[in-house]
């Protein structure tokens, strides 16, 4: 089963969710676990389901003034559905 994590970034605001297994995420510790980037960001988690994680993940965004976004890499499943639910919505707003 998987767990979630997510990136806030302080200096360019984003918050961006990931799968434990990412090779970016690397279980919260990130690509480079020895190094801390406490001031240029921090990993959150970890969270049994994306909903939870994306729960949290709002909650942080909304103090950096940010969206959560999904890894492009490890949650393209995610990504794709919800391009595909927005482009319904489109049409449907257009028809």
């Amino acid at each position: 089963m998987d767990t979630y994590f997510f990136y806030a970034y302080y200096r360019n605001p984003k918050v961006t969710i990931h799968k434990s297994a990412c090779r970016f995420c690397n279980q919260g510790k990130g690509m480079q676990p020895n190094k801390c980037s406490c001031s240029t960001g921090r990993w959150r988690g970890s969270f049994s389901s994306v909903e939870l994680a994306l729960e949290a993940a709002q909650e942080i965004g909304k103090r950096l003034g940010v969206e959560p976004t999904y890894c492009q890499r490890c949650m393209s499943e995610v990504v794709a559905m919800a391009m595909k639910e927005e482009l319904a919505l489109e049409t449907a707003i257009f028809e």
